[in-house]
């Protein structure tokens, strides 16, 4: 896992696709028996706006949760951060341009029907999680860049996200430029999502979302103190700030999952932190990060006590930062997506038809989370590049080592971020 010294609160980003954010796209028809150059959907005729279908989210939570399996396992027992929802975002953008074998391959992997379909799920979903917000923020925004030496498919891409034709000549002036979008949607977050962009790109992507939500009920900032936070077998692995709250909180046995489970609720929002400590301090956090999928959690979080528990939570303030290019890729090539990125096999011609064909070269997937005794921001930015009643005595509960963590929008049961957090050597100063 390597480094990113720069982004400060949650951050993610992978090179893939950006989401489709427009309700009124309206495919053109046929003329004369052939289609034309801004046909949105080829083989599906006009865009009609369908009712959501109670499938489409269930697909959602199954590839996040694979995704995050994926990564956890490639990096084993080191610390993992990432945005799932943004990778499902990107990827579902770069599904509304491809073709052929590219379309149904991507159609497997995310459980897509197709675009119409899709598109009207996708746009009803966005609209649901960030309306739903209440006190807390969520932001999603889509951005496509691409070249003015390109014959572009105006129904779709000027419709798909925030379209912007580049002069990628002037590799460097573009570069400044997206980065700069970056970082104006993720509040400052991200500052340098993209550290090089050769003369011959032809596409960006983008997909960033950003949160920011203050806990129902705040740490108290004096009682945070440095403890040791140990690794099997029990050693130390350093010292990190802990925040120490006594409170009645929802908390319990996750059943299927062998851990302990808390939820950590963010004010006024249908958004909760889960934290998962494994049973067994000797058990790696694979184990636990492989059982987990959509029914388990849902299992889970049905047979918490109905009744708060009264506990004494420890638990790290922490910042965590990750990165994943050849990894990002790895992973999407394990869950069955490969001709995105194969330029002998890729079909992206919904977006240009063009020779050589687009295909994406770039993957990358960054990610930072800042957890304090105020709350937690989270931004993530995904990106294609071609080229308190109770007992006397409350129960401790200390996640003082390997734990896993979930930021999940409960209506729908959808992880925006996950992560794990295995040693203090992988945490940031604060």
């Amino acid at each position: 896992m390597a480094r990113n010294r720069s982004p400060t609160f949650l951050t993610a980003f992978l090179t893939t696709v950006l989401t489709a954010a427009s309700l009124g796209l309206l495919c053109s028809q046929e003329v004369a028996g052939q289609v034309r150059n801004d046909v949105c959907f080829p083989g599906e005729g006009q865009f009609v706006q369908l009712p959501p279908d109670p499938n489409f989210i269930p697909n959602v939570q199954r590839f996040t949760y694979n995704m995050f399996d994926k990564i956890s396992s490639h990096e084993g027992e080191r610390s993992v951060m990432l945005s799932p929802y943004s990778v499902w975002s990107v990827l579902s953008l770069a599904y509304f341009g491809a073709l052929g074998n590219t379309q149904r391959e991507l159609e497997s992997v995310l459980g897509f029907v197709n675009k119409t379909h899709t598109l009207s799920n996708w746009n009803a979903l966005r609209f649901f999680l960030e309306g739903g917000s209440g006190g807390a923020t969520l932001n999603v925004a889509n951005s496509g860049y691409f070249s003015n030496s390109l014959d572009l498919n105006r129904c779709l891409t000027s419709r798909l996200f925030d379209l912007q034709v580049v002069d990628f000549t002037k590799n460097e002036v573009a570069r400044q430029a997206i980065n700069r979008d970056v970082n104006t949607t993720t509040q400052g977050r991200i500052s340098e999502l993209i550290t090089f962009l050769p003369q011959n790109t032809r596409f960006v992507l983008i997909n960033a979302i950003f949160f920011k939500g203050m806990w129902e009920t705040e740490f108290d900032p004096e009682l945070t103190q440095p403890h040791e936070f140990l690794v099997p077998p029990g050693v130390s692995s350093g010292s990190v700030p802990m925040m120490n709250r006594v409170d009645s909180i929802v908390a319990g046995q996750a059943e299927g999952l062998d851990a302990m489970m808390v939820e950590l609720p963010y004010k006024d929002s249908n958004v909760s932190m889960y934290l998962l400590l494994p049973n067994d301090p000797m058990a790696p956090t694979t184990t636990l990060t492989s059982r987990l999928n959509p029914t388990t959690f849902a299992t889970a979080v049905r047979g918490l006590p109905k009744h708060k528990a009264y506990v004494q939570l420890t638990m790290p303030k922490f910042k965590l930062t990750a990165r994943y290019e050849e990894e990002l890729k790895q992973a999407l090539s394990s869950l069955g997506v490969k001709s995105l990125f194969d330029p002998r096999r890729v079909d992206l011609t919904g977006f240009s038809v063009t020779s050589p064909p687009l295909f994406v070269d770039t993957a990358i997937h960054q990610a930072t989370v800042e957890v304090n005794e105020e709350g937690t921001v989270a931004a993530a930015a995904t990106a294609l590049i071609d080229t308190r009643i109770g007992p006397q005595t409350p129960m401790p509960i200390v996640f003082n080592r390997p734990f896993v963590f979930m930021i999940v929008e409960k209506r729908t049961q959808i992880p925006l971020f996950v992560g794990k957090v295995t040693s203090a050597a992988d945490l940031e100063a604060l």
